[in-house]
């Protein structure tokens, strides 16, 4: 329910306006349905079959037919694989008096749908952050799986070498996999650090921006044509860590790391990518976070409540080369 931090008299009605929410603004600082694009399902639990890279990818170099007789025949294998969905939700309550009280100081239903909304992208987003930048997953692979960097990029002195450490670990995925990839995931911080990298800026110059080429001009589509990689996927989420009245303790909801990848670009199944965000929509469910809202008459409250049913699955993890700790 909502409750004053200070003495109503020191506030002002001013906040309404700062609670005004938008909710496509709010979606857009969210990156995960990007990195492990939405499948819907038809049920909330079933199985499929995942075809293996080493199928995708294998050869016959016999492919002569001679006169009269059959072609060459083979097979590819796969291997079974399965998603179950869990339902997430959060409700507010928003009691009859205190919305009473409070209305001239803030809209509390814009404030609690905005609450609730959040909740729900951000432990959307902390899941699928959670597995795909799993470093210990890495850890355990082949050392050309990871790519240490030189240098923090914002190190100057040593110095650092952004573009170095992204070719080597686009390279180690083309020679891991034998598929191309087609993005990078990074937070907030390693896409300034990169934008700000001079190797970058000079790198924008030399194809044709000239003076243009200031850290402040870089944008996501100069950054994928100097990376080649169609996708440049920036995480800038932020949640607060601490226990309600408690110092905030704002993390990033992304790590430091940066993750030279292949993400899904249509919604077939079978397509080889890092992995899926499966939502099964039978029970009502929006990938966003379906809004719903009722009374409780013996608490005389309404009750906001977002709730969605998803599963975060790595599919070919792969089909990853991690840089970590870059900032």
């Amino acid at each position: 329910m909502p409750s004053p931090t200070s003495p109503l008299t020191t506030l002002s009605p001013d906040l309404n306006t700062f609670f005004e929410y938008d909710y496509s603004e709010s979606e857009a600082r969210f990156v995960g349905t990007q990195v492990l694009p939405v499948l819907n399902v038809p049920r909330q639990a079933g199985a499929f079959g995942r075809i293996t890279i080493e199928s995708l990818l294998e050869h016959s170099t016999s492919t002569r037919r001679a006169a009269t007789s059959g072609y060459n025949r083979r097979q590819y294998e796969f291997t079974e694989d399965s998603w179950a969905t869990e339902e997430h939700g959060i409700e507010e309550i928003l009691d009859d008096r205190e919305i009473q009280m409070y209305t001239d100081y803030l809209d509390a239903e814009a404030v609690a749908t905005r609450r609730a909304v959040n909740s729900i992208l951000t432990a959307h987003e902390q899941r699928v952050a959670a597995i795909v930048m799993d470093t210990v997953f890495y850890a355990g692979l082949p050392a050309s799986f990871t790519v240490t960097p030189a240098a923090v990029w914002t190190d100057l002195v040593t110095p650092s070498t952004p573009l170095v450490d992204i070719e080597t670990a686009w390279t180690n995925h083309r020679d891991n996999t034998g598929m191309r990839p087609n993005a990078i995931i990074m937070n907030e911080l390693a896409f300034r650090a990169l934008r700000n990298h001079p190797d970058v800026t000079d790198r924008i110059k030399s194809e044709g921006a000239g003076d243009q080429a200031r850290a402040r001009d870089v944008n996501l589509a100069q950054l994928s044509a100097v990376l080649d990689l169609d996708h440049i996927i920036v995480g800038s989420g932020m949640f607060n860590n601490s226990n309600p009245n408690v110092a905030a303790d704002l993390q990033d909801v992304w790590p430091n790391h940066a993750l030279v990848c292949r993400i899904a670009e249509t919604n077939d199944i079978q397509e080889p990518c890092l992995g899926r965000t499966f939502h099964w929509s039978g029970d009502g469910s929006n990938t966003g976070g379906l809004i719903e809202t009722y009374r409780e008459e013996a608490i005389r409250s309404r009750v906001i409540r977002v709730r969605h049913e998803t599963q975060e699955k790595m599919l070919h993890q792969e089909l990853g080369v991690i840089i970590p700790t870059v900032v």
